[in-house]
């Protein structure tokens, strides 16, 4: 939805707990912390802690953070975020969100700088 304090997905069928609750903008929970040591590692390095509160708060209010985890799960899984499994996300994904979205890729290093200082504002 690329709304940065989306909360819990109100749609989903299983019971929400604090480890499931989805939040941000890539609708993520804590939960994926689970699929690899490295997810868990990058938490820890960058939030301080990895407990499902720190997870929420930082999904929601550290934008850097929430692009760079969102980027490491995608390269795990694509079924965790159910914006983009489903396609969601797609409709909201306007100039200025992909500009904001590229621009900490570019910082990461996962995406060269755009040619000749192009903008996609």
């Amino acid at each position: 939805m690329w709304d940065w304090n989306h909360g819990v997905d109100t749609s989903k069928e299983v019971t929400n707990t604090s480890h499931n609750e989805e939040t941000g903008a890539f609708q993520c929970s804590a939960d994926s912390m689970d699929l690899d040591k490295g997810l868990k590692d990058f938490v820890q390095a960058t939030l301080g802690a990895t407990d499902d509160t720190t997870f929420r708060g930082g999904t929601k209010s550290n934008h850097k953070f929430a692009i760079e985890y969102a980027a490491r799960l995608l390269r795990i899984s694509v079924i965790h975020h159910g914006t983009i499994k489903h396609h969601h996300i797609h409709p909201e994904l306007q100039k200025a969100a992909v500009a904001e979205f590229r621009g900490y890729l570019e910082n990461i290093g996962d995406f060269p700088p755009s040619p000749g200082g192009v903008s996609y504002a």
